[in-house]
C-alpha cells in the first residue's frame, strides 16, 4: 500500500484543465504558490487558488478508500496573476500577491468540501488599491504578516521602492497605519545622472526579528575590526520589535521600534525592556505599560482543531495600541557593517542578493542565544552571519547610534550548475526557515533546493557562551567551522523550471514532512527524518561496566603448524637414480630429516593441544552463554507474568481515556457544524413517518380507500361510456338546423332590435330625468 507522500504528487488539485494557455508566475521573482491553514494545503495551479485537506488524503490512503477532490476559491478580484499567498498566524485570511496587486480573501470553513460543486465563491477585497495597481505604482517585493499583530491582521507590505506599509486589514484595507521610507528621500529616487548604484535602492525582502525574555548577544571588539569579542553581554532585547529590509546590492537596514498598530505583547517582555534605556524609548514603553492592566488576559487560541492540555500554560498577551506620545519619527538604522566583508564569488559581476533571513538558535536549559542573519544571491550564495550588536531604538533626531554590525562567519556556495551571468537574470533564491530545528534552512532555487544546518558551528558558539569560555569562543569565530549542506531536491540543468512553493508540516497527524511544488506543477512529498537530540550542553558519558564479561577475551588464531609447507630434500642431496648411495653427506642428509620429521611432530602435538584448549574454552563459553540465556528467559518470563499486564493494563487506560477525549471532541464539532434536530423538525420527521406508514404500507387505510375507489370507478365505467357516446350524439350536425345565411340573417335581425330597444330605453331616461327636474 502506497504512502500518502507517495500518493500526493498524483492527486487530481494538479490537474491542468483546458487548452488555451493561463498567465502563470514569473518564477524570475519571489514566488510561493504553496501555503497550509492547519492541514488544508492551498495550491495555486494555471493561477487558481485550489484548497484540499491534507487529512483526508492520508485518512484514504490509510484506509484504502478514494482520495479525495479539491474545491477551486473563487472570486472576481482575482484577476491578475499570483506570484504568492500566505496564510495569516490564526487561519482565516489569505493575502494573494501579485506582481503589484494584492488581494485578502477570507478562507471558507473547515465543512467546505461538502459544499455542492467543484468553485467555491468566497468574499475578497483589493488592499491598498491606491498604493499598488499595475500602472503607475513601484513593484510589490515581499509580503509578511506580523507575528504581533493583534488577531493576526497586520500585513506588512514592502514595495522595491523601499517603502514599508503596514495595513491593519481588520479595520482599513484601503489606506496603511503606517508609512516608513526606507531610505532617505535623496536617496529613494536618484537621477540618471548618478553615480550610485541602482542596487543600493531596490528593496527585494524583510523579515522580523525573534526574541522571548533576555538574550545574550555577541559584542564586537574594540581593537580588532574582524574578530569577535569574547565578552558577553546578557540584556533583553528589541529584536521582536525590529524591521529588516534587504536591498538588492546587499545592504541590510534596521527600522527599530517596529511594531503594528493594534499589537499584542507580553506585559514581563515590555516590563524587562523598560529598565536602562533612553529617554525617548522609557518614554515609548512607559505609554505602552499604561495601556497594560495589572494583570494580563489570556490570548485567544488558534482556530485548529488541536487537542489542548489543560494543565498546560497558556502565553498571556495584552492587546495595545502603537505608541504616539514620541514626537520624532523612527529612525532607519544602516546599512549594517558587514565584518568581515563578504567574499564575491565571481569577481567579474557583482552579486544580486534576492532573500533575507532572520533566525535565532538558543542552548537547552540557558538563556544563551544566537541572532543569525543569512543573505541569498541570485548567483547561489549565501552569507552566513550573526548580530555582533545589540538593536536598540532610534528615531530620526536621534545622534551618536552606531549602525548595527553583522559578523560574517562564511560565504556559502550551493555550485549551480549555470554560469552565474545568466543566473542573476533568471534565478531566484528563497531561504525557509525549518519549523522543527531553527539551526536548519531550506535554500530553494531554479535547480532544486539545498539543506543548510548551521549546527556544526553555532553549537560550538553557544557552548562557549554559556560557560564564559573567552578562549573557546575566540577560537571557535577564528577555526571557520563551514555550514553542511546537502541536496535536498535535484532538478535536471536541461529541465530546470524551479520551485514555486516550499511547505514543511510538524503536525502530529501528517508527521515532519517536506512539500515541494515546482513551477511545472509538480508535487513532490517527503517525510523527513527527526534529528538526534543533542544539543551543545550535552557532555558525553562514559561507557558504564559491563555485567557480563566472556570466557573468549581475545580471537583465536590457527597455529601455523597446522597449515606448514611439506618438508622436501635438497635438490643437491636427490638421487639420480632409483639406488641411493651411501655416502656420509647422504646419511648426514637423512638425520637432518629426521630430526625436522621429529620437531614437526612435537609441533602438530602442541598445536592440537591448543586447538583442544579453545574448543574446551568454547564449550564453557557455550555452556556460559546457555545459563545466561536461560536466567534472561526466565527474567522475562517474570516481568512479563507480573509488569507486562499492568503496562497493557496502563496502555489500555491511556486509549480508553483518549478515544473518550476523541469522541467528546467529534462529538463538539458534530454539533457545531450538524446541530441537533429542533422541536419542528422532530414533529415535520414524525409527520412523515406517519404519512410513511399510513400511505406506504400494504394493510393501510389509504390503500383499502384506493381498492374501494377503483371498485366503484369500475362499476360506474358501463355508465360513464354510454353517457358519453350519448352526448356525442347529440352534437352531430342536425338536418332542420339553420344555414349559415340564414343563421346570418337572423343575427342580423336581432341587432337591429337590440337597437332599436336600446334606443328606447335612452329616450325613457331623458324622460324621467325631465320629470324629475319639473318636480
Amino acid at each position: 500500500m502506497r504512502s500518502w507522500h507517495e500518493a500526493l504528487p498524483t492527486h487530481p488539485v494538479l490537474e491542468r484543465r483546458g487548452v488555451a494557455p493561463v498567465p502563470e508566475a514569473d518564477t524570475a521573482r519571489r514566488t510561493s504558490l504553496l501555503a497550509t491553514r492547519g492541514t488544508d494545503m492551498i495550491v495555486v495551479v494555471q493561477n487558481e487558488l485550489r484548497i484540499t485537506p491534507l487529512a483526508h488524503i492520508k485518512r484514504a490512503m490509510d484506509q484504502g478508500s478514494e482520495m479525495p477532490g479539491y474545491k477551486v476559491l473563487h472570486s472576481d478580484v482575482l484577476d491578475f496573476v499570483i506570484q504568492s499567498v500566505h496564510v495569516n498566524p490564526t487561519g482565516k485570511l489569505l493575502v494573494v500577491v501579485g506582481t503589484h496587486t494584492l488581494a485578502l480573501v477570507i478562507l471558507p470553513r473547515r465543512g467546505y468540501m461538502k459544499q455542492v460543486g467543484t468553485r467555491v465563491p468566497v468574499k475578497a477585497v483589493r488592499i491598498g488599491a491606491f498604493y499598488h495597481a499595475p500602472h503607475g505604482t513601484s513593484a510589490i517585493a515581499q509580503c509578511r504578516w506580523h507575528p504581533l499583530g493583534t488577531e493576526g491582521a497586520s500585513l506588512v507590505v514592502l514595495t522595491e521602492d523601499a517603502i514599508v506599509r503596514e495595513y491593519d486589514v481588520a479595520h482599513d484595507v484601503d489606506e496603511p497605519r503606517q508609512t516608513i521610507a526606507v531610505l532617505p528621500p535623496t536617496r529613494s529616487a536618484p537621477s540618471k545622472w548618478s553615480a550610485d548604484d541602482d542596487d543600493e535602492h531596490c528593496a527585494v525582502s524583510c523579515a522580523f526579528g525573534r526574541d522571548s525574555g533576555e538574550s545574550r548577544a555577541l559584542a564586537p571588539a574594540a581593537n580588532d575590526g574582524d574578530s569577535l569579542d569574547a565578552g558577553v553581554m546578557s540584556a533583553p532585547s528589541w529584536l521582536p520589535y525590529t524591521l529588516f529590509v534587504l536591498m538588492r546590492s546587499g545592504d541590510v537596514y534596521a527600522v527599530c521600534p517596529f511594531l503594528p498598530h493594534h499589537a499584542t505583547l507580553a506585559r514581563s517582555a515590555v516590563q524587562a525592556l523598560a529598565t536602562h534605556q533612553a529617554p525617548h524609548a522609557r518614554k515609548y514603553l512607559a505609554e505602552i505599560l499604561r495601556q497594560m492592566p495589572s494583570h494580563s488576559v489570556r490570548a485567544s487560541p488558534a482556530p485548529d482543531l488541536t487537542l489542548y492540555d489543560d494543565e498546560a500554560p497558556v502565553p498571556e498577551a495584552v492587546a495595545i495600541t502603537a505608541p504616539s506620545s514620541v514626537a520624532h519619527r523612527v529612525g532607519v538604522q544602516g546599512p549594517c557593517l558587514l565584518r568581515p566583508s563578504p567574499r564575491e564569488l565571481d569577481e567579474e559581476s557583482t552579486s544580486q542578493a534576492c532573500d533575507l533571513w532572520v533566525g535565532q538558535i538558543r542552548a537547552e536549559e540557558a538563556t544563551a542565544r544566537l541572532d543569525m542573519l543569512a543573505i541569498a544571491a541570485r548567483d547561489g550564495s549565501l552569507h552566513m552571519g550573526l548580530l555582533a550588536t545589540p538593536i536598540v531604538p532610534q528615531w530620526v533626531r536621534t545622534t551618536g547610534a552606531a549602525a548595527p554590525t553583522v559578523a560574517v562567519h562564511e560565504c556559502v556556495d550551493l555550485a549551480l550548475p549555470a554560469p552565474r551571468a545568466s543566473l542573476q537574470a533568471a534565478n531566484h533564491v528563497s531561504l525557509v526557515e525549518d519549523p522543527l530545528y531553527p539551526d536548519t534552512i531550506y535554500a530553494t532555487h531554479m535547480y532544486g533546493m539545498h539543506v543548510l544546518s548551521l549546527r556544526s558551528w553555532t553549537a560550538p558558539l553557544l557552548d562557549a557562551m554559556v560557560h564564559n569560555d573567552t578562549q573557546a569562543l575566540q577560537q571557535t569565530a577564528q577555526d571557520g567551522v563551514p555550514t553542511d549542506v546537502s541536496c535536498a531536491v535535484r532538478m535536471p540543468a536541461d529541465q530546470a523550471a524551479g520551485i514555486a512553493g516550499t511547505l514543511v508540516l510538524n503536525d502530529v497527524y501528517l508527521s515532519y514532512t517536506l512539500i515541494v511544488l515546482t513551477a511545472d506543477a509538480q508535487l513532490a512529498a517527503r517525510e523527513l527524518a527527526l534529528q538526534p537530540g543533542t544539543s551543545a550542553l550535552c557532555v558525553p558519558t562514559q561507557e558504564t561496566e559491563r555485567t557480563y564479561r566472556p570466557v573468549l577475551t581475545q580471537p583465536f588464531t590457527p597455529p601455523s603448524a597446522l597449515h606448514s609447507t611439506p618438508i622436501k630434500l635438497s635438490s643437491t642431496l636427490s638421487p639420480q637414480t632409483s639406488v641411493w648411495p651411501v655416502t656420509p653427506d647422504a646419511l648426514r642428509a637423512l638425520g637432518q630429516l629426521a630430526e625436522a620429521v621429529r620437531a614437526r611432530l612435537q609441533q602438530v602435538a602442541e598445536a592440537g593441544s591448543a586447538v583442544q584448549a579453545r574448543v574446551s574454552e568454547q564449550m564453557a563459553e557455550m555452556q556460559r552463554q546457555l545459563r545466561e540465556l536461560q536466567v534472561a528467559h526466565e527474567r522475562a518470563t517474570v516481568i512479563e507474568a507480573r509488569e507486562l499486564p499492568e503496562r497493557v493494563r496502563r496502555v489500555e487506560a491511556t486509549q480508553a481515556a483518549t478515544v473518550q477525549r476523541l469522541d467528546t471532541l467529534l462529538q463538539q464539532l458534530m454539533d457545531e457544524h450538524t446541530p441537533q434536530l429542533s422541536m419542528y423538525e422532530r414533529r415535520w420527521f414524525d409527520e412523515l413517518e406517519r404519512m410513511s406508514q399510513e400511505f406506504g404500507s400494504p394493510h393501510s387505510r389509504a390503500e383499502a380507500q384506493r381498492q374501494k375507489l377503483a371498485h366503484q370507478l369500475e362499476v360506474l365505467r358501463p355508465q360513464l361510456q354510454a353517457r358519453a357516446a350519448q352526448r356525442d350524439t347529440s352534437q352531430e350536425p342536425n338536418a332542420s338546423a339553420l344555414g349559415t345565411r340564414q343563421l346570418a340573417r337572423v343575427e342580423a335581425v336581432l341587432a337591429n332590435e337590440a337597437q332599436l330597444l336600446a334606443q328606447a330605453r335612452a329616450k325613457v331616461q331623458r324622460l324621467q330625468q325631465a320629470l324629475y327636474a319639473r318636480s
